[in-house]
């Protein structure tokens, strides 16, 4: 199980850089969820994800002197990070994150913040990898509205709110634990990271199903149904494997979102 640490944290209101010794200070060995998925309303072409995208919310984002891990569908392999410090409005970074869209602002994002209101912001680069939507060292940022608030500019004009998590977090996956009786249900609950996939799962099927009865379509509903229940017998065969599982997981919820996106 993925250990979380939860960590409060005063961000100056000065222009500093951070060296490796003194990220503790800020995010250093804290882990943050994803709570929450914007994009841009106002854009008119086609984008990876939706608002509240179920690949993403749950997910997770974890820090430490010497790399940043995460469990999002993109591949995070940032190794000796450098954070500086600087302060910028929301919607100054969103602006140039996106190309100097005219669109792009808080607003556009429905983000729950001021966007004309100037925020703490680490920049990230590193000696390898990447990491969110901007390019290593240029637009790789990560603000902080508050202490118990981070935004990360993601993956094609997706802006993820994440939250820290707490050190006695416990798994709270879509059935009760109190419950569970099988040896995958017992393993799912024993685990942060697959009782989050489990959720969202399992949000994701219900998505998909009322997006087939909003339209009338019954065979889309009953193949939907059909491949739930075929799906859970071949997650179960994974038994106490939690790379199986979480592999499973990360399959269906890749076919699930690909089922709402055509509706």
């Amino acid at each position: 199980m993925i250990k979380y640490v939860l960590l409060f944290f005063a961000l100056t209101s000065s222009f500093i850089c951070y060296p490796a010794s003194s990220v503790s200070t800020i995010i250093f060995k804290s882990s943050w969820v994803v709570s929450k998925v914007d994009i841009n309303n106002l854009t008119e072409r086609t984008l990876s994800y939706q608002s509240n995208d179920d690949r993403l919310v749950g997910r997770y984002i974890s820090f430490d002197t010497n790399s940043i891990t995460s469990n999002l569908p993109e591949t995070i392999n940032f190794q000796q990070p450098q954070y500086k410090s600087t302060i910028s409005s929301i919607d100054s970074l969103i602006h140039e994150a996106m190309g100097g869209a005219d669109s792009a602002s808080a607003k556009a994002y429905d983000l729950e913040v001021d966007g004309k209101k100037n925020i703490p912001v680490l920049n990230l680069s590193c000696h390898v990898g990447s990491f969110g939507g901007g390019d290593t060292g240029k637009n790789s940022w990560i603000g902080f509205p508050d202490n118990k608030k981070m935004l990360v500019n993601w993956f094609d004009g997706t802006i993820l709110t994440l939250v820290p998590v707490s050190s006695n977090a416990k798994p709270e996956p879509s059935f009760s634990c109190a419950k569970a009786y099988t040896p995958t249900e017992k393993t799912i609950c024993s685990d942060y990271n697959l009782s989050s996939f489990d959720k969202s799962v399992n949000k994701a099927w219900k998505s998909a199903q009322h997006g087939a009865i909003s339209v009338g379509d019954q065979a889309l509903e009953e193949k939907i149904k059909n491949s739930q229940k075929a799906w859970i017998k071949t997650r179960n065969s994974c038994e106490t494997d939690k790379e199986c599982l979480n592999k499973s997981m990360v399959e269906r919820l890749n076919v699930l979102s690909s089922i709402t996106d055509g509706q």
